[in-house]
C-alpha cells in the first residue's frame, strides 16, 4: 500500500540533498570550476579555508544556502550546476544543465502517456499527445516531434495530459460503481 506525504513532508523529502549520482557530478564540477578560480585569481588550490568560502559563498549567491543539504534537488541543482559550469567553462555541462527541466517534463509525459495507454488498452505515443492538446487548444498544433517543444509548451502539454488522464479515470470510477435505485 502507498502511504501518502504531506505537502510538509514532501517538501522535506524533497530537500534532503542530493543523491549519489547528483553529488558525483555535483562535486566533480565544483573542483574543476575551483581550479578554474584558482588559476584565474592565480592563488594556491590546496588552501582549503579559501576553498570553502569561494564554495559557499557560491552555494548562497545560487541558491540562498550554505550547504547542499538544504538544496532541492532539481531547480536547486540546475541553478547550482549552471553557476559552476560557467566557473569551470564547461559548455557541455552548460547545455546538460540548462536543459534540465526539459527532459524531465519530457520523462513525465512519457510517464502520463504509459498511463493513458494503460487506461485505454492501446499504445498511446505522441500522436495522441498531439490529439488531446489540438482538442483542449483548437488553434495551436504541436510540432512533429516532442524533442522540438521548449520547456513552456512541454509544462501545458503534461497539464493537458494529467487533465484528460484524470478525466478518464474518473469516468472509469463512475462507470464501474452500480447505481442505487431508490425505490
Amino acid at each position: 500500500m502507498r502511504v501518502r506525504r504531506s505537502r510538509r513532508q514532501a517538501r522535506r523529502a524533497s530537500s534532503v540533498g542530493f543523491s549519489r549520482a547528483q553529488q558525483g557530478m555535483f562535486r566533480s564540477l565544483v573542483e574543476r570550476a575551483w581550479n578554474a578560480h584558482c588559476a584565474r585569481e592565480q592563488v594556491q588550490s590546496d588552501n582549503h579555508a579559501m576553498r570553502d568560502f569561494w564554495y559557499r559563498q557560491n552555494l548562497y549567491e545560487a541558491c540562498g544556502v550554505t550547504s547542499t543539504t538544504a538544496c532541492n534537488n532539481t531547480t536547486d541543482l540546475d541553478y547550482l550546476l549552471i553557476r559552476f559550469a560557467v566557473l569551470a567553462n564547461d559548455e557541455q555541462m552548460i547545455t546538460h544543465a540548462t536543459a534540465s527541466a526539459e527532459r524531465r517534463m519530457r520523462h513525465q509525459i512519457v510517464k502520463t502517456l504509459d498511463a493513458l495507454g494503460r487506461i485505454e488498452g492501446r499504445y498511446c505515443g505522441w500522436s495522441y499527445a498531439q490529439a488531446i492538446y489540438a482538442t483542449m487548444n483548437r488553434y495551436h498544433h504541436l510540432p512533429d516531434a516532442m524533442a522540438d517543444c521548449p520547456a513552456e509548451l512541454l509544462r501545458k502539454i503534461l497539464c493537458a495530459l494529467d487533465t484528460h488522464r484524470r478525466r478518464l479515470t474518473a469516468r472509469r470510477r463512475s462507470q464501474a460503481q452500480p447505481a442505487h435505485n431508490d425505490l
